[in-house]
């Protein structure tokens, strides 16, 4: 089954790679970048795009589950304390989950494996 998030993925993947390189590119001159890979967050985003007079469609058949996953995250107080610890520290990356972790561990070994 092809992926449906071809597209989502592709421009994630574009922003790593410009965070990246800018920081490389103005290191020189006492500026960091970081790159924020954010996980689930418990931001209420679903109540609230419910509660818009714009009319926003969402689909209910898969709302509980988007809610379960976002509220499986940290709040939005405790993603920001996150974020600033780590641009403090200088952190080239900002993982605000560990829903990511597995995929990075195999992503990282596939690489070292080709080298």
């Amino acid at each position: 089954m092809a992926d449906r998030n071809v597209l989502y993925v592709t421009t994630k993947f574009a922003v790593v790679g410009l965070s990246e390189s800018l920081r490389l590119a103005v290191a020189g001159h006492g500026v960091d970048v970081s790159v924020i890979c954010p996980g689930p967050v418990d931001t209420g985003i679903v109540e609230n795009t419910r509660s818009l007079e714009a009319g926003v469609a969402l689909r209910d058949d898969l709302v509980p589950g988007v809610e379960a996953f976002l509220r499986s995250g940290p709040g939005i107080d405790e993603v920001g304390e996150m974020v600033v610890a780590a641009v403090e520290a200088g952190r080239p990356w900002i993982s605000t989950g560990y829903d990511l972790r597995p995929h990075r561990e195999r992503q990282t070994a596939a690489l070292l494996e080709s080298l």
